[in-house]
């Protein structure tokens, strides 16, 4: 399968080093399977609920929405919840650009620069949330590779209510992902 940088990405210089710190468990299936594991993207919520979303003061200002204005917070809703849907299709891999231990490093684990922050970005662009996250992670200095695999059939709106209200979220509860979309993806790695 071929790679291929995505114009908004930022690439590493070829002699950056990086590392990967995992559990035991997940270094031991690594081993054992000789496979990456890519999780979906929306599953890494748990640990940062703004995992590869805009901020909603970065839409209003790129869109010019007003605060409390009903239509422009609805604008708003709709645009999160249709980016959040999406992260469902996204899978990620995550690694450390490392420069020495920190003990920051060791207290979270988990092809493009993630940048932290939104002051560089442009427009909207799903592959720029993907790449962005909050200045408190900067600590992190991580690199991800990112496989994008559509739901082949999937609804673009599983945000929107039967009733034609809009959500931050899919409605799982609503209208589920079918079992063949999983949470994870594997691609066996050429040693």
């Amino acid at each position: 399968m071929p790679v291929s940088p995505h114009p908004n990405c930022h690439e590493p210089l070829p002699d950056t080093v990086i590392r990967r710190f995992t559990d035991f468990r997940k270094f031991y299936d690594l081993l054992a399977t000789e496979e990456l594991y890519f999780r979906q993207t929306d599953l890494f919520k748990e640990t940062d609920p703004q995992e590869a979303l805009a901020s909603d003061q970065y839409l209003r200002a790129t869109f010019g929405l007003h605060r409390y204005d009903i239509n422009d917070e609805i604008r708003l809703i709709d645009t999160q919840g249709f980016d959040r849907q999406n992260s469902e299709a996204h899978y990620i891999n995550c690694w450390q650009i490392f420069e020495g231990e920190t003990l920051e490093m060791w207290g979270r684990y988990d092809t493009g620069v993630v940048r932290y922050g939104e002051k560089d970005m442009r427009g909207v662009n799903l592959i720029n949330f993907l790449f962005t996250k909050r200045q408190c992670f900067e600590k992190e200095r991580e690199l991800r590779v990112v496989w994008q695999s559509y739901n082949p059939v999937g609804e673009a709106n599983r945000h929107i209510s039967p009733e034609g209200v809009f959500n931050r979220e899919p409605l799982s509860e609503l209208d589920p992902l079918p079992n063949w979309v999983h949470e994870c993806k594997r691609r066996r790695i050429d040693r």
